[in-house]
Parts: C-alpha cells; sequence; structure tokens
C-alpha cells in the first residue's frame, strides 16, 4: 500500500511539473527552455520571497553585541517575512509588483547592583510597509536574468520602551509609547537564474532605499516612587535619535513639537521565485 500510494504522489507530481512548464514554456526559444529554464513570459504570474540580508546581519549582531553601559547584557531578537511579492508579466521584459513587509524586533536589558538596584528596558518595535514597483528585464536566454527596477513604500511603525529603572525606595518607571507613518522609494539591480526545467528561480537584488519616517513622536508617561508616594508625568518626546526636545502636556519646555526623520541606505536582498499561469 505503501508503494502504491509513493508511485501515485511520484506520478502526481511529475504531471504538475509537466503542465507548469507547458505554461511557462510559450518561447520560440523552446528547447532551451526545456534543457536548462522556465523563463516566464507576458502573462505569467509569480510569487517571491525575499530576506534581507540587513535581517541576517541584526540576528548576528543580536549574538556578539557588546553589553549595554548599565552592565546589563542586550538579549535581542528580529522576526520578519521580508517582502513577499507577488508579479505579473506585462510583457517578456516588463514586470510590475507589489507586496508586503511584515516584522517585528524585540529587545530586553536587565541589571542589578548593590542596595536593591535594578535596571529593566523592554523595546518593541512592529513594522508593516506596502510596496510597489516595476522591473525592466533585459536578456532573452534561459539561464540567467539580469534587470532593474524600483520601488515605492508606505507603510506604519510602532514602538513601545518601557523602562525601570532603581530600587525598593526610590524607583522610576517610564513608558513611551508612539507610531509613525513610514514612505519611501529605491532602485535596485537584480539577476537570477531559472532552475532547470521547474518553475522557480533563484536570485540577488542590490541597490538603496530612503525611508521617511512622519509624526516620529512618543507619548511619554514618568512613574517615580520615593517612600511608597507615586508621581506620575506625561509628556511628547521626539523619537529621532539624538533629538531629546520635549512638549510638557501641562505646558513645559515646547509649546508644539514635530518630528520627522529620513534615512537613506543600501539593501541585498536574495530572492526565491515560483511561476504560474492564470
Amino acid at each position: 500500500m505503501k508503494k502504491t500510494f509513493k508511485h501515485i504522489f511520484m506520478l502526481a507530481l511529475g504531471l504538475s511539473s509537466t503542465y507548469s512548464f507547458a505554461q511557462l514554456s510559450t518561447r520560440e526559444d523552446d528547447q532551451s527552455t526545456y534543457r536548462i529554464g522556465t523563463r516566464p513570459v507576458k502573462g505569467n504570474f509569480s510569487y517571491q520571497i525575499s530576506a534581507k540580508v540587513s535581517d541576517v546581519a541584526g540576528a548576528v549582531e543580536d549574538v556578539v553585541e557588546e553589553e549595554d553601559e548599565n552592565e546589563g547584557g542586550p538579549l535581542r531578537y528580529k522576526t520578519s517575512i521580508s517582502f513577499v511579492n507577488l508579479k505579473y508579466y506585462l510583457a517578456n521584459n516588463l514586470v510590475l509588483r507589489g507586496g508586503m513587509d511584515l516584522g517585528k524586533e524585540k529587545k530586553l536589558v536587565e541589571a542589578t547592583g548593590k542596595n536593591d538596584y535594578k535596571y529593566t528596558r523592554k523595546k518593541s518595535d512592529r513594522y508593516t510597509v506596502i510596496n510597489f514597483g516595476l522591473e525592466k528585464h533585459f536578456a532573452t536566454t534561459n539561464f540567467l536574468d539580469p534587470y532593474v527596477g524600483a520601488e515605492i513604500y508606505a507603510g506604519r511603525l510602532a514602538s513601545t520602551d518601557n523602562t525601570t529603572n532603581g530600587g525598593d525606595q526610590v524607583s522610576t518607571e517610564t513608558t513611551k509609547k508612539g507610531s509613525s507613518m513610514l514612505y519611501g522609494a529605491g532602485a535596485f539591480f537584480g539577476i537570477q537564474g531559472f532552475v532547470a526545467d521547474l518553475p522557480l528561480s533563484i536570485g540577488f537584488e542590490w541597490g538603496f532605499l530612503g525611508l521617511g519616517y512622519l509624526g516620529n513622536k512618543y507619548k511619554v508617561e514618568e512613574k517615580q516612587k520615593v517612600a511608597g508616594v507615586t508621581t506620575t508625568t506625561n509628556w511628547i518626546e521626539s523619537a529621532v535619535e539624538g533629538k531629546e526636545f520635549r512638549e510638557d502636556v501641562n505646558g513645559g519646555q515646547a509649546e508644539t513639537l514635530k518630528a520627522k526623520q529620513f534615512d537613506l541606505s543600501g539593501l541585498f536582498r536574495v530572492n526565491i521565485s515560483y511561476y504560474f499561469t492564470k
């Protein structure tokens, strides 16, 4: 029975691969396609999952990162599904792409000292970004496929940062919460190779990304505890690094506070794509 099931499964898999190939191999150079690749053509679709090198580098950095200035060892982890794209071939050499980037990063720092001193910091960032773009492909071979492209981005970043500092008699707890609207654009060069006669490709993309943050502010609540008496203060603070300006809720250093930030960085992605037809 097991052997029979195995034979049926292998037959179904073979038929599925043959059907996918037949749908994708519609170019004149069909024989070449059959030998070394299944290059998509006008009207085809693809799913693409990308891993950004910054995610991998960040995970390594979390392991080797030096200890915090409060002598607490930072424990961090990242999870992300980077750019799950859906592509549509408008022409043999022109591709429309759109997708979503989901992720979160958490950081925990803990330290202890004399006289019941404790320091704890918990920080969490969650982001959702959608992207739309175009690709222009150049080669007509069925093996290596170079292309260039551009994308635009829009999304939201939500952050929470909680710090507790002190002992049993005197302590301070500060909680920061905020969200920012994200926007940006990027350009890239890519190359992909098609895998045998399967509807798959593996490739890379290099480029740069400019990303801006609007409304980049925290709502801050600070609780100071002295000998059992707690005092609470609230204010709004800039989330831009190095800018500690703040607007006290009850009147203070600034009457109004506007915060924005723009970063320009390089990008490198590893892509796996699966091709299919309607």
